[in-house]
């Protein structure tokens, strides 16, 4: 029987570890699919700003040239000495203003081109290569593009071509300018963090900048370039809008972001595949093999609690079949039997035969042998436990994380039993700093697996560029609580047992100025100026039971600054507690008046109190939830 039940405890075991690294691995690779993505977003964000701002630099200036009625007489009469003269000085000033420092004119009457202010051949329309020529002066009301690889210098480079028209509005000429591509994408590539392939192609597939030339050279198409990813690339090209950036899975497997750039007709990808040894150098990598190992040495305790327990009844079934010789009790039918089974035959022949005095020496040396060993299992598993706790604790931050951010603050964190479910997060930036109050669902090892959960998602969704958007931060844990504990299957169906674990918190981002924007679920916060004491109720929403279907449904309130504003937040463990005459919940009654009348108080003093009265208030009634209290002064 001891074999049959270590055989079974080390089958369970296995189970949990494969299911846990199973989920855990799939967890860890959504999280750096959603870095990675968000990562890719901001990198085409940033150039497709960086490339439309050179671009629309350089078209102001050239349609300051084209509308120029200097430039306008003269192209009408490029044989008059005089405006020539007078032209090639404006055209020059305005050459200097273009970041190239290049500028090239042609009007229809001579058709001679000029480069900075050199003729360097007379334009044939009817030429192939000149097709840039009647399309820019018959079929252009404002500007066009056209690129064209040099090999000479083996660059590549972008014309901006505008048309200029008489007061009749009869195309006369042409005015423009070159951007060198070639330097441009040099330089993405030399400034990036990201190990992704960056191309710019246009509405046909055509790939217009790219790290290698050829591609541009030859009009290699995107699909061409990255097979099965460029086909699906292109495909969700012509369904993006203009101002919308997307990322994605592709089916290969890698992360991919792509953005639009109106103002040259153009998208813009970024493509970097995803290795699943990336998903594994996280700090929560080690955390899981803790919580692992913390399992093995429950599953260890409990073993050698049942092997110690099981002894004693092993030793008095071996005594017991040598009674069956002497009392001639067939052994066949009782080594058919495990050790339980044959015990309880063997007991049942002895107490016909044992005095009552024996019997009752016995019973109680069992029991108390088996309460020695229940206790010994007790203590083995209250200690890995305290080790868990110590785990949560460390998940908390550093005091130092306060002190840089606020005047002053205070931080009472209080779980009922040895880990809990409250859990507080904060991260200051230069904007500001973010703080997270969170009460997840239940308290005890449950809720604390939760808080673990909670912090890693904060970790991920929260950087530099969305922390003061408080209800967006919300949405991000809401889907990632989703996604993580599979509330919902794909075809909407409940999965299983009934999940209604998630989180009550509030989401505060103060400002540098003061300032404080709020989203909150079901937690309360108090401000208090010193004059009255005011309260946030937070929405009647719940966070992880997938009941929420747009991030609009978060509501976002601004606190303006105030230099006597103090901030208290705290989770119901507090409000809810029974105590006093009646076994009623402390309520907000008297924390209320006890932050009024210690204004002026250090945090330290005023939730110090806060705590005495809520001792003093439960009295003898035990605890029914965890306590967390943060107060701060921005």
């Amino acid at each position: 029987m001891q074999g049959r039940f270590l055989l079974f405890s080390f089958i369970v075991f296995l189970l949990i570890l494969f299911l846990g690294s199973v989920a855990f691995v799939t967890l860890m690779g959504r999280i750096l699919f959603d870095n990675t993505g968000r990562q890719l977003t901001q990198h085409i964000e940033v150039e497709r700003l960086r490339l439309e701002a050179s671009v629309n630099s350089e078209i102001a200036v050239a349609l300051k040239i084209a509308g120029s009625p200097l430039i306008q007489r003269y192209f009408a009469s490029p044989d008059d000495p005089a405006l020539e003269i007078m032209a090639f000085e404006e055209l020059d000033a305005y050459r200097r203003a273009f970041a190239a420092q290049s500028v090239f004119w042609v009007n229809d009457i001579d058709k001679i081109l000029y480069y900075n202010s050199y003729g360097s051949y007379k334009v044939d329309p009817e030429a192939p290569d000149n097709y840039w020529y009647p399309m820019t002066l018959y079929e252009t009301e404002v500007y066009n593009f056209n690129i064209n690889f040099n090999p000479d210098l083996n660059v590549i480079n972008l014309w901006i071509n505008i048309p200029v028209f008489d007061n009749n509005k009869t195309p006369i000429g042409i005015v423009g300018t070159g951007i060198n591509l070639s330097d441009f994408i040099s330089t993405t590539y030399r400034n990036r963090s990201l190990e992704s392939n960056l191309y710019f192609f246009n509405t046909s597939g055509e790939i217009t900048g790219s790290n290698d030339i050829n591609l541009v050279a030859n009009k290699v198409a995107i699909s061409e370039e990255l097979g099965q990813t460029g086909t699906e690339i292109a495909e969700r090209a012509r369904k993006i809008n203009s101002d919308e950036i997307d990322y994605f899975r592709t089916q290969t497997g890698e992360a991919a972001a792509l953005g639009s750039i109106p103002s040259l007709g153009w998208h813009v990808t970024a493509v970097q595949p995803i290795h699943i040894g990336n998903t594994l150098k996280t700090g929560m990598t080690v955390l899981f093999g803790i919580m692992m190992l913390v399992i093995l040495s429950i599953f260890a305790a409990f073993n050698a609690f049942v092997s110690e327990l099981l002894e004693p009844l092993n030793h008095l079934a071996k005594k017991m079949s040598q009674i069956t010789i002497d009392w001639n009790i067939s052994p066949n039918k009782v080594y058919q039997k495990d050790e339980i089974k044959t015990l309880s035959e063997f007991l049942e022949v002895a107490i016909t035969m044992m005095n009552e005095k024996l019997q009752a020496e016995r019973e109680a040396h069992e029991s108390g042998l088996a309460m020695a060993r229940a206790e010994a299992a007790r203590e083995a598993i209250v200690s890995s436990i305290e080790y868990a706790s110590k785990i949560q604790k460390n998940l908390l931050p550093p005091d130092a994380a306060f002190r840089e951010s606020f005047s002053d603050y205070c931080v009472l964190w209080k779980p009922r039993d040895i880990v809990g479910g409250d859990i507080y997060w904060i991260k200051k930036f230069d904007r500001g700093t973010i703080l997270c109050v969170c009460d997840c669902t239940g308290h005890g090892t449950p809720g604390a697996m939760l808080t673990m959960l909670v912090v890693s998602i904060f970790e991920a969704i929260v950087t530099a560029g969305n922390c003061s958007n408080t209800a967006q931060i919300v949405w991000g844990l809401e889907k990632r609580l989703v996604a993580s504990l599979n509330v919902k299957a794909a075809d909407g169906e409940k999965r299983g047992l009934t999940i209604n674990d998630g989180c009550d918190l509030a989401v505060l981002f103060i400002a540098q100025d003061g300032n404080v924007t709020v989203s909150s679920s079901h937690t309360r916060i108090f401000i208090c100026d010193g004059k009255n004491v005011k309260q946030l109720k937070g929405q009647n929403i719940h966070i992880g039971d997938g009941k929420l279907k747009h991030r609009d449904e978060i509501e976002t309130v601004h606190i303006p600054a105030n230099p006597d504003n103090k901030f208290y937040i705290a989770s119901d463990g507090l409000y809810d507690q029974p105590g006093g005459p009646s076994c009623v919940p402390f309520g907000y009654g008297e924390f209320k008046e006890i932050i009024l009348e210690n204004h002026n108080e250090d945090l330290s003093v005023t939730a110090g109190k806060a705590w005495e009265a809520f001792e003093r208030y439960r009295g003898t009634e035990p605890r029914v939830d965890d306590v967390e209290l943060i107060a701060f002064k921005p």
